[in-house]
């Protein structure tokens, strides 16, 4: 499975903070990079409601794990990551939407 680089440590804020940020639909790719910093164990086993997801916004790409749902302002970690290709192209794609 492909990860992204990280850049800096892993922090941990509410979800509003991007409420602005462009959601890429990359779910698995965040889980995988998130996994290398965190440890296997930091997604429950018997997840309800959380999420992983790559978001852009004007700080950069981040790989980010929500708590629960977004509408709920909830709790998310996230780390800030190198993007590639591919990544760059979707968020061209959906911010012109």
């Amino acid at each position: 499975m492909t990860i992204l680089k990280t850049i800096g440590n892993v922090t941990t804020t509410s979800a509003s903070s991007f409420s602005g940020a462009v959601t890429l639909n990359e779910s698995a790719l965040a889980y995988e990079t998130l996994k290398t910093v965190l440890g296997d164990d930091f997604y429950p086993e018997n997840a309800v409601a959380e999420w992983t997801d790559i978001m852009v916004d004007e700080d950069g790409y981040f790989a980010v794990f929500g708590e629960d749902s977004l509408t709920t302002d909830t709790q998310v970690k996230f780390i800030k990551v190198e993007p590639n290709s591919d990544l760059v192209k979707k968020y061209e794609y959906f911010s012109n939407i």
